[in-house]
């Protein structure tokens, strides 16, 4: 953006959202790589393993499932951008 320019509201909201969006893909991300990893590891610890093997999927299912809401949030607020501000 050239220096001088003015910035609106809806770009600010925009730039905010795209920065969160990015954000949270990330966290989402490592939550399922930790995941995979605890899920992996299971067979290697001594103990309950069923319990490690669980909670690496629960890592995994619940990652996806947030990476899909916010995926569907994105959407919704990409329309109620346009709606409001043309």
């Amino acid at each position: 953006m050239p220096v001088g320019t003015t910035i609106t509201p809806a770009q600010i909201l925009q730039s905010l959202i795209f920065v969160l969006d990015i954000s949270i893909y990330g966290v989402s991300l490592a939550v399922f790589v930790i995941g995979a990893f605890v899920y992996a590891t299971s067979g290697i610890s001594e103990g309950d393993a069923s319990a490690r093997k669980n909670m690496g999927k629960e890592f995994m299912i619940g990652a996806i499932i947030g990476f899909f809401i916010v995926r569907a949030a994105w959407l919704f607020l990409g329309a109620a951008i346009v709606y409001l501000y043309g």
